[in-house]
């Protein structure tokens, strides 16, 4: 196992199949919990602001808007800290969106119950908070789990570039032989490829995901089928083969005959080391001091908010003691 990654169990370690297409590995890079930290206190302020709207707005219909955009920023969040925490585990990643949106929902709901006096609830209202709570949760999981299936280079420790390749090829038409012939042999994709013509019912697009390791590449393939009606155009697209690893040297010979060079690698990630190699002084990484500080600050918050009424408690018990 690579250095500086570690395999969780829920995940069940890296899938190392025969497969030809990409299958993620499962690793959990160390800087995950300090990224989900971040994201958490990311989404923490904009739940706030959330339920300070609900106070505010007239009509519960008028929540729905702000609840989805809160949601597209909690999945927003909840991709950066598996992209940013290199989790190559979608039960990781799925646990990690939920997690987020259902802390900052539940962070919102307290919030709300103490500015507005703790209202009474009723079917209408509790079926509010159900929708919200699985809009909150569902949307940032799905994010982070299509974020962890992307291909990762485990050699550079770093996420696949993506590229597209400039030339335009005709719509497949029958996608079941297609995909039958290149999962058997993946060398023959660029052969399986049709020229576009003004016949071809539509057209397809071919993205190269490039890794580190410059012994392959992975290939999707996106078919869209385009028709006219009523006078106007309309697009149906689909990926029909996804994340194939293909050979780069018969990647790059493709694209040199189309006049486009493959992309540089990524670069291999910087190791972490505790010491300065010039002075050889303890040395902290930048990051893990700001999620230091961003845990500090989000306890604070937590501690604050659910405080906050046994302060008002205790007061009430001491001036009837006065009494």
């Amino acid at each position: 196992m690579r250095q500086g990654s570690w395999e969780p169990i829920l995940a069940g370690g890296p899938l190392m199949t025969e497969s030809p297409f990409y299958r993620p590995s499962g690793q959990v890079s160390p800087r995950w919990f300090g990224w989900t930290a971040l994201a958490v206190f990311i989404t923490l302020p904009l739940a706030c602001l959330y339920a300070w709207l609900r106070v505010h707005l007239p009509m519960p219909v008028l929540h729905l808007l702000p609840a989805l955009i809160l949601a597209a920023c909690f999945a927003l969040a909840s991709a950066m800290a598996v992209e940013c925490g290199k989790a190559r585990s979608p039960i990781v990643a799925a646990t990690t969106g939920a997690a987020i949106g259902l802390l900052a929902w539940f962070c919102q709901w307290t919030l709300w119950q103490k500015l507005s006096g703790g209202a009474a609830g009723g079917p209408a209202l509790y079926a509010l908070w159900i929708v919200e709570a699985a809009a909150m949760s569902a949307l940032p999981a799905w994010a982070a789990v299509r974020q962890s299936r992307k291909p990762f280079c485990e050699v550079t420790g770093s996420w696949a570039r993506r590229q597209l390749v400039p030339v335009k090829f005709g719509a497949i038409v029958d996608e079941a032989a297609f995909r039958a012939r290149i999962g058997a042999n993946p060398s023959e994709l660029f052969d399986a490829l049709n020229a576009l013509s003004p016949r071809a019912p539509g057209l397809a697009t071919v993205s190269l995901y490039v890794c580190g390791a410059r012994n392959h590449v992975y290939a999707s393939v996106e078919n869209t089928f385009i028709a006219i009606e009523n006078g106007k155009e309309k697009r149906s697209s689909r990926v029909i083969v996804k994340d194939l690893r293909v050979d780069c040297a018969l990647a790059e010979a493709a694209l040199r005959c189309w006049h486009a060079p493959l992309m540089p690698a990524p670069e291999p990630a910087p190791q972490v080391t505790l010491r300065d190699p010039d002075d050889g002084e303890p040395r902290q990484d930048l990051f893990d001091i700001g999620a230091g500080i961003a845990g500090a600050m989000l306890c604070a918050v937590a501690e604050a908010a659910f405080d906050g009424g046994s302060d008002e408690d205790s007061s009430v018990t001491e001036s009837s003691a006065d009494d």
